[in-house]
């Protein structure tokens, strides 16, 4: 049940991304060429009359860099159209941008036989961990590694900011750890968490199929000297 809520909460974000890319994006661009035209058309002599109309335009153009970045953080279409691999490049690079921090991101062996529930779920726990970065680390530099072998994929997101407590974390769901245990669980996969002064990092690993192996429990390990955190399939 619980892959099935995930499957369906993804086929919703596509829907709803699809509908803002296709049919809002597309009108508030032709509503941006209609200004411009309009601006155009305005005599010389109307300067104050133009630049209003040109403001207008500004703003528009600003809600529709809005809406296009809303799509693509619920479902980017690369993720379906190109792979896990160039949908987490342009995710890096988009929060690089935006953001101003330098982010490394390196892509070992080979990723283009995983199962799309497992490239959803590395997807949605780069995505949460480069947000960890950005609200917590206070790191300006980031490293993000894709790598397979042996039919099992990992992900690692590591920086050199500030740790944090991470018992504190778990108590204010700051960082999306159940979220990502969840996904986690859901196909078989592990995660775990080192923290302290010099960084953190968070990797996590699962088959490449998807599937989860044969009924088996999750537990919880905490290093008290790394503050560290790890979920694994015992």
């Amino acid at each position: 049940m619980g892959r099935h809520l995930i499957s369906i909460q993804e086929e919703e974000r596509s829907r709803v991304a699809l509908e803002l890319h296709d049919d809002l994006s597309q009108r508030l661009a032709l509503l941006s060429l209609e200004l411009d035209q309009a601006s155009r058309r305005i005599p010389e002599i109307q300067k104050d009359f133009r630049m209003s109309i040109q403001g207008v335009r500004a703003s528009v153009d600003d809600i529709f860099n809005t809406v296009q970045r809303v799509a693509y953080q619920l479902h980017p279409a690369k993720l379906d159209q190109l792979g896990l691999s160039a949908s987490v490049i342009s995710l890096c690079e988009e929060i690089s941008r935006i953001h101003e921090i330098k982010i490394t991101f390196r892509d070992r062996g080979c990723l283009s036989c995983l199962a799309k529930e497992v490239t959803h779920c590395l997807y949605r726990i780069a995505q949460e961990s480069l947000r960890n970065v950005i609200k917590h680390s206070g790191s300006r530099k980031a490293t993000v590694v894709l790598s397979a072998k042996g039919g099992v994929v990992s992900l690692s997101v590591s920086d050199s900011g500030r740790g944090f407590d991470l018992h504190s974390a778990q108590a204010k769901s700051g960082l999306g750890l159940t979220g990502m245990t969840e996904r986690l669980r859901l196909v078989g996969g592990e995660i775990s968490i080192v923290s302290n002064d010099r960084g953190t990092r968070i990797r996590v690993s699962m088959p490449t199929s998807g599937e989860q192996p044969k009924p088996k429990s999750l537990q919880y390990k905490l290093s008290p000297v790394l503050t560290g955190y790890s979920v694994r399939q015992c």
